[in-house]
This record gives C-alpha cells, structure tokens and sequence, in this order.
C-alpha cells in the first residue's frame, strides 16, 4: 500500500518508499521449507506409511504455512518513506506505529552488511539522530547503501536550501505624525494603510521570515496607529 497523500505536508514528496527485504521472513519461511521437505521425504521413503502419519505432517506444513502467511502480511504492512522532508517508517496491521526522523535532525547515516547480507543484497542503515533516539537502526532493508545514499542526498539538499540567503520583504515605512496633530489629519496615518501592513506582517510570520516576538511587538504598534 502506497504512502496516503492526505499524511504528506505541503510541498512534501515521496521519493523513496520500500518494504522490508524477503529475508524478514525468517523462521516462519524456515519452518515451511522445512515441514514441506519432510513431508515429500517421508512420502517418497515410506509410501506405505499410515494416514495418521501423512495427516500429523500435513497439519504441521499447515501451521508453518498460518504463520508464514502472518509474517508476509505483517511484512507488507511495513514500510520505509523517504521524504524531501523526513524518513518514516510504519509498521502494524491492524495498530499502526510510526517512526518519523525529521532530516534536519540527522547527523550520519552508515550502512551494515553481513557476508549473508551481501548475498541477498539485504542490511542495516544506522541513522545517528540529534536528540534523545540516539542511533536508529532500520533493519532487513533492500540494497542499504543505495537508500543510504537516497537519504544522503536529502539531507544534503535541506542543509543547502537553510544556507541559501533569504529575501526579505521590508514593511513600508509610515512617517510618524507631528504632535498635536489627530492620526485622522492630514499628517496622520490612514487606517487603511495600517491595515493593509497588519495583512502584509501577518503574511510574513507564515512564510517564517519575522519571529513570533517580531510579529507581536509590531503588530500592538500597528493597533496603535488605527
């Protein structure tokens, strides 16, 4: 199942997403291969065993297929998102838990691979996060140094856009009437005007360019000259 869109912030992409490598399948594939080549062998060594014999082996392929079968859902209900944005990761079928790790938080990112790993193409990524979740390890993950190198370029690319400079819009400038002279004369500020700045600073602390403290300080100002 995809990513929903409805949980994706404004502006934010999807640019990887990938379930767990086949190998987190573990026991319950082990137990199935196992059950099932048991069954063939006593069947072909002892054909003329008795039918309990083939029922008890049959039930037990049965129940290994049950919890093979559990396993894959659980598998498919598990997913890793990369984001221009944040790394995400869901897991639970029928309960969802989801670990977001915002980008701008990441500090490195490693990959592991056993020789078995290797082989199946399958590892760890270790995401070293600011802050109190230390180390993060995403498990049984496909080609690791390819998402690794995904999420690098994400990282990067939001470090470089936070150095980029800022243009700032400057509020215009009202002269200050003379004293003794009403805001509604011919030296004073129309309320229109103040107005409109009060729309223009509002504007400004949503796109994050004037601080809340900013914003307040010179919006009491503006309410002052209306």
């Amino acid at each position: 199942m995809p990513f929903p869109v409805r949980l994706l912030a404004e502006g934010e992409q999807v640019v990887a997403e990938q379930h767990p490598h086949w190998s987190s399948l573990g026991w319950p594939l082990v137990s199935v291969l196992a059950a099932g080549g048991l069954t063939v062998g006593v069947v072909i060594a002892f054909p003329r065993a008795p039918f309990e014999v083939l029922y008890v082996l049959l039930s037990v392929v049965g129940v290994a297929l049950l919890w093979l079968v559990a396993r894959q859902l659980r598998r498919m209900a598990t997913s890793l998102v990369v984001t221009n944005a944040r790394v995400v990761r869901r897991t639970g079928v029928l309960s969802r838990t989801n670990l977001e790790i915002r980008v701008e938080r990441i500090n490195e990112l490693s990959c592991h691979q056993s020789i078995g790993g290797r082989l199946l193409r399958e590892g760890e990524v270790l995401i070293e996060v600011s802050g109190e979740k230390g180390v993060v390890v995403l498990d049984h993950v496909p080609r690791p140094a390819e998402l690794q190198s995904v999420i690098s370029s994400q990282v990067s690319t939001w470090h470089r856009d936070a150095r980029a400079p800022v243009m700032h819009t400057h509020l215009p400038v009202v002269d200050t009437p003379p004293a003794g002279v009403p805001l509604g004369g011919s030296g004073g500020t129309e309320p229109s005007s103040a107005a409109e700045r009060l729309v223009q600073l509002d504007e400004l602390r949503r796109r994050g360019i004037v601080s809340a403290t900013e914003y307040e300080t010179k919006k009491q100002e503006l309410l002052r000259d209306l």
